[in-house]
């Protein structure tokens, strides 16, 4: 295994961030984390929906519910706090606080995701460890990803990159990844199973790999262009996290951002993103 503290993972306070000195970085291949705990109202509407949808330990949930109950409860869930005007007010909050110049981005609709643990996995969840990249879903090169988990993150419940592989590139299926046919499937998390998810088409060899390990209400931030997956979770609760995709509008037009080395994807997410230049909260 190759020696994390090598890796090019960098800590980051929040009192002193800027995204704006960070691009270039995280376009080459940088990891950035935040680790003191996120205080903010995004992640309280996620704590008090899952509260309502999931009863006292929503991380426990799983284990009370079957599988079927379980997804369906988080699918209401979503539903609830994606429609929200709320859940937007409150995106818009989370990147004031981190003094983001909101005109200069598209953003997209921050996502929910629960990784249940290995003992109640389903079949049907399988799409979710794919090693991929953001990209091969019809994401930007200049597309930048924050990951807010609401638990401690480790090997044993986290995900992992190969960083080798972020300038390398590695055989796939993405040629067969069309973004309008996705949204005409149901798009990112819907109930759809015959969706089509682009993965590797051959073995990875990776000796630079990075497992996550982050305290929960941290952030991660780092390009969609990282070859990435999701690890089986080995503990007794539920992982539950937020990802937010964010693009820089001039960096997009400008075609700055991470090497294309691997992504023919058709399509882009961007049409879909929000833009709050043309918001008034």
């Amino acid at each position: 295994m190759y020696n994390q503290k090598n890796l090019n993972v960098v800590k980051l306070n929040f009192e002193n961030f800027s995204l704006s000195t960070l691009r270039d970085n995280l376009y080459t291949g940088s990891l950035f984390q935040i680790e003191k705990k996120i205080f903010c109202p995004l992640i309280m509407s996620l704590k008090q929906a899952l509260q309502t949808y999931l009863v006292t330990e929503p991380e426990f949930a799983e284990h009370k519910l079957s599988p079927a109950q379980h997804f369906l409860q988080i699918s209401k869930l979503r539903q609830e706090l994606y429609s929200s005007p709320t859940w937007k007010k409150n995106t818009f909050e989370f990147f004031q606080s981190l003094k983001l110049p909101l005109d200069e981005y598209w953003i997209d609709t921050p996502r929910i995701r629960a990784i249940v643990t290995t003992k109640n996995q389903s079949p049907l969840a399988k799409p979710a460890y794919y090693i991929h990249r953001d990209t091969w879903y019809g994401n930007s090169q200049s597309q930048i990803n924050f990951w807010i988990p609401l638990c401690d993150i480790s090997r044993e419940n986290g995900f992992c990159f190969y960083l080798d592989y972020f300038d390398k590139p590695i055989k796939n299926n993405s040629h067969l990844f069309n973004y309008e046919i996705w949204k005409a499937s149901g798009g990112y998390q819907s109930t759809n199973i015959n969706k089509f998810f682009p993965t590797i088409q051959e073995e990875l060899k990776s000796h630079k790999i990075y497992h996550v390990n982050l305290p929960s209400e941290g952030v991660l931030i780092f390009s969609s262009a990282h070859l990435h997956a999701t690890n089986p979770n080995t503990t007794d609760k539920t992982r539950f996290s937020i990802d937010i995709r964010i693009v820089h509008k001039k960096d997009f037009h400008d075609k700055l951002g991470a090497i294309n080395v691997d992504n023919f994807s058709v399509g882009l997410n961007i049409q879909d993103m929000w833009d709050f230049s043309k918001e008034n909260f």
